[in-house]
């Protein structure tokens, strides 16, 4: 019995160490596998940032009205608030343009005011299909308020002044749009925002070309 005895205790202590080594083993990988998984974050599919919010264009304001489905795909509050963006450049480019057609100082200002009037005449009939077609209400009907500062500027401008207000007003507010459109048009996945940012990409490229050919762009922020 004491033989015996000996034997099992012997056997319980080298089972027990065994099972005391794997458990080490076992823990010293377990805590590189999680420090690891903490550090290193996968991607998220393409797409999913924006239906989660955790990339969104620059001032994007959201309507709290999720994404919904629609005949030409999910529309999500980005894709609504850039077809709502659309109707509110209008809003005051267009009066913009129409100015500086009557009072530029020069005959590529003029040309670039003509073209911010015909392109927004275009860009709002196609703006106003996707939002009838997507059911996008709430849609605005005057410029917002930073936008009424910068007609305003544009309208009181003396003589000497306006074009360089003119251009340098405008051409940085498109290069604002520009950011959104882009955003928009790379993450959309309904077919009608789709083409409304491409139809929007075209004319805001080209504002930009005639305002720059004006040779009065600084490139300065101005307030």
């Amino acid at each position: 019995m004491g033989l015996i005895s000996t034997i099992q205790v012997s056997r319980g202590v080298v089972t027990g160490g065994i099972v005391l080594a794997l458990s080490g083993t076992i823990a010293s990988l377990a805590i590189p596998v999680k420090l690891f998984g903490e550090s290193r974050r996968t991607p998220a599919p393409p797409g999913v940032g924006q239906l989660l919010g955790a990339d969104t264009p620059p001032g994007f304001v959201d309507d709290g009205e999720g994404v919904q489905e629609t005949p030409y795909g999910p529309l999500t509050a980005i894709d609504r608030d850039f077809v709502r963006r659309v109707k509110l450049a209008g809003l005051w480019e267009g009066p913009a343009g129409q100015k500086a057609q009557k009072v530029g100082g020069t005959p590529q200002v003029k040309q670039a005011g003509k073209h911010m009037v015909d392109g927004h005449l275009d860009l709002n009939v196609k703006d106003a299909r996707a939002a009838q077609l997507l059911k996008v209400d709430r849609m605005p009907n005057e410029p917002n308020d930073e936008q009424k500062g910068w007609l305003s500027q544009i309208q009181s401008a003396s003589a000497n002044q306006f074009d360089r207000t003119f251009v340098n007003l405008t051409r940085e507010a498109h290069g604002k749009v520009f950011q959104v459109l882009a955003y928009t048009r790379a993450h959309t996945q309904n077919s009608q925002v789709r083409e409304l940012a491409q139809t929007a990409d075209v004319t805001v490229r080209d504002h930009m070309t005639m305002l720059e050919l004006t040779g009065l762009w600084t490139g300065e922020a101005t307030q």
